[in-house]
This record gives C-alpha cells, structure tokens and sequence, in this order.
C-alpha cells in the first residue's frame, strides 16, 4: 500500500488529564484560513456523561503553523456535541453547529425525549458564526429544525463539513429515531438546507438508514449530489448514493464494495475533476463497532463521482477513526483526523496533515 508523507503534520489537540478530544472538523475559508475544529470532553472519552466544549485552532498560513486552542462554546452541565461546519462562500460567514445535551442523564434524555420536548427545554441544536475568517464567533444561537415533533435523537450531523451548490443553497447532515430508543427505533439520516444563508432551514432528502448523522456528501462539478453513509449492519461496506443536485431526494441506497466500512464515521471533499475520501481501510465483516477496525487511515480518490476509486494510500498506520477533509485552491489537501498509538487509543490526539494533491492515488 502506498504511504503518504505529508508535506506538514501538526498535533492540534493531545488527551491530557481528565480532557478528551473526539468528533473532528475542519474547514479551509476563501481566504485559505485553516479551521481545525473538535469537541473537549471534560471528564471522559465516551459519547454521553460529561461537560462538552467545542474548540478551535486556525491557521492563516494554509495549515504551515497554527494559533493557540480556543474555546468557542461553553455551557455548565452541558454536552456540547459538534456538528457540521458549512462556508457560504458568496458572504464568506462560517457557520458551526453545535447540539446542547444535557451533561447528566445526556443518553437516557436524548434516546427517550420527543423533539417537540427537547425544544422546550433548549436541549436543541445551536449555531455559531464568524464574519471575520474564523477569528471570533458570536454567541450560540438556538435552531429549532424541521425534524417530525415526535423523533427522538434528533440533531445535526456529528462533526466534519457541509457543503455549497452552485446556486448558493448550503447543505448540512441531519438524522433523527423514530420510536423512543434509537437502539430499537427506526433510523434515518436527512439533509438540512439554506437558501438565505443560514438564517432559516428545511428538511430536504430523508431515508432509513442502518446508522443516524453520519454522512458526508459532495457536489461533483456539474453532477447530482454524491452521499456515503457509515453502515452499522454487516458487510463491512460503505452504503452509498446519488442524488439529485438540490439536495431534496436520495437516490437508490446501495453498498459499495470498493470502500470498507470499519463501523465509523468518513469524509469527502472535491478538487478539479477528483473526489477524495477517507476513512480507516479495515472492513468490520461482522459489523457492529469495535475499537479493533478502528486504525489505519487512508485516503482514495475517485475521477468519475464516486463510481471507480482509487486503491488506498496509508496517511496513519496505527489508530485511527473520524477524520474530514478539504482541498485548497493552492494544489493541496487538508486531512484532521483522531489517531493514537498502536499500543494506545484512536482518542489520544487530533492531527492534521496537509499533503500535495498530486501525490494522492488514482485508479487503474
């Protein structure tokens, strides 16, 4: 397997005491301003259960050096969960989500609350912008979303980036459970879209899934809309789509069997005439997550919208799991991936690598 050498690698965040670093975005402005976003867990690694910040690192060199830690958002008892991060590139405003979990009791709430309660106790989506490339972020602002009144664990997607059509409309990643467990209910992934930059959302496209939030998406030049989902059934395969350009249906949902699945979320981002992905190169054949297939990070490319990829070029041999990806008008792609250890965690550290898009694979 080919292994790549980035042209610049940084750890922007290390697991230290009782702070854990997951859920991972990044964003390269129009400006070529570096954002390198990640949820702070205060207390532990795991997903529900302790105080949650979300924190940045910007770099305004193209990822050669970056600025301190800051902390964009933070509520007592709360578990700031990331979301997406989407650019209007005709404004230049940045926009974060963020969902406000409730630090104590945060599963049992989520799993088992309509929406239309969690509206009520502000246990909702929240949004935050910046004007000025990232440098400061107003204040969160609540977002209520168009999800059924009755859906449970309904919110934002988890971390890495949306997207921008042609036309100007933004797209996000959404998902919400119907029935009141999401271990027994009824899933579905969905996208969320803007056309007045953000200020107001609907619901677009929405379908079952085997997972919930976890998608990433890209609008090919001149193309239909390419979505790969994490699939938590067996196989071991990514499940894929194309839909149409408005971001308002999912095509057929089928399983790719060029891209494995290890059970973990993965990211997409376009260059000239070139989708890029990643995720870890190691198939859970039985599916269901594991710690196990979480390692190996590796990038692939596809020249036709995601129907012929490329073979994988290796970025990180050892622990590995979410990552996101953005490619730079300057011949470059930038990767934030969690990593750790063979002998450690993929929740020990969040790096960056900014590599030359023309040393990554193409197919044949």
């Amino acid at each position: 397997m080919q292994k790549l050498e980035p042209e610049t690698e940084h750890v922007l965040f290390r697991h230290e005491d009782d702070d854990w670093y997951r859920i991972v975005s990044l964003a390269v402005t129009p400006r070529g301003t570096v954002l390198g976003f990640s949820g702070r867990r205060r207390g532990g690694p795991g997903d529900f259960g302790h105080e949650t910040d979300v924190v940045l690192r910007r770099s305004t060199d193209g990822g050669r050096t970056f600025g301190p830690p800051q902390t964009i958002a933070h509520e007592s008892r709360t578990d700031i969960h990331p979301g997406p991060v989407v650019i209007d590139r005709q404004s230049g405003r940045i926009l974060k989500f963020c969902r406000f979990w409730p630090a104590e009791d945060g599963e049992q709430v989520v799993r088992t609350t309509p929406y239309s309660h969690m509206i009520k106790s502000r246990r909702i989506d929240h949004v935050m912008v910046s004007d000025d490339d990232g440098e400061s972020w107003s204040k969160p602002r609540r977002l209520e979303l168009p999800f059924p009144h009755d859906a449970t664990s309904a919110a934002t997607g988890n971390g890495i980036h949306g997207i921008q059509l042609d036309s100007g409309r933004l797209l996000i990643q959404g998902g919400f459970c119907m029935g009141l467990d999401l271990g027994s209910g009824q899933r579905h992934n969905c996208v969320l879209y803007s056309d007045d930059g953000g200020e107001t959302w609907d619901r677009g496209a929405t379908a079952c899934s085997a997972s919930v939030r976890e998608f990433c998406m890209a609008a090919p030049e001149g193309g239909r809309i390419y979505y790969n989902f994490r699939n938590n059934a067996t196989g071991g395969r990514r499940m894929v789509s194309w839909g149409e350009p408005d971001g308002l249906t999912f095509g057929r949902i089928r399983e790719e069997p060029q891209l494995p699945e290890p059970v973990c979320h993965a990211s997409l981002a376009t260059a000239p005439g070139l989708l890029i992905f990643s995720n870890p190169d190691v198939a859970a054949e039985s599916g269901g997550f594991s710690p196990e297939t979480r390692r190996r990070l590796a990038l692939r490319t596809s020249p036709d919208a995601g129907r012929t990829w490329s073979r994988p070029a290796l970025l990180w041999p050892e622990r590995a799991a979410y990552s996101d990806l953005a490619a730079d008008e300057e011949g470059y792609v930038h990767c934030i991936y969690e990593r750790g250890p063979e002998d450690g965690t993929y929740r020990d550290e969040v790096a960056y690598a900014r590599l030359p898009l023309d040393s990554l694979p193409r197919p044949g």
